[in-house]
C-alpha cells in the first residue's frame, strides 16, 4: 500500500492519461507534442504541417475538454 499522497499522485496522473487517451487523435497529438516533448507552437505547426492558428484552436479546445473531463463528478 502507497502512503497516501503518494497514491494520490498515482491516481491523478492515471486520470489524467485516461482524459488525454480519450481526446480526438488531433486534439491528443497537439497536448502531447505541447506538454511531453515541450514544442513550440511553431515546431508542433511545422512538426503536423498545419497552420498555427490550428495549432492554437487545438490546444485550446484540448485543454478544454480535458478540464470537463478532469473537473466531472465520478
Amino acid at each position: 500500500q502507497l502512503p497516501e499522497p503518494a497514491q494520490e499522485i498515482r491516481e491523478r496522473s492515471e486520470q489524467i492519461h485516461n482524459a488525454l487517451a480519450s481526446l480526438p487523435p488531433h486534439y491528443r497529438v497537439v497536448v502531447e507534442l505541447r506538454h511531453y516533448q515541450e514544442l513550440s507552437y511553431d515546431e508542433i505547426a511545422s512538426e503536423l504541417n498545419i497552420p498555427l492558428s490550428d495549432v492554437k484552436s487545438h490546444l485550446f479546445r484540448a485543454r478544454k475538454l480535458l478540464a470537463e473531463k478532469l473537473h466531472a463528478p465520478d
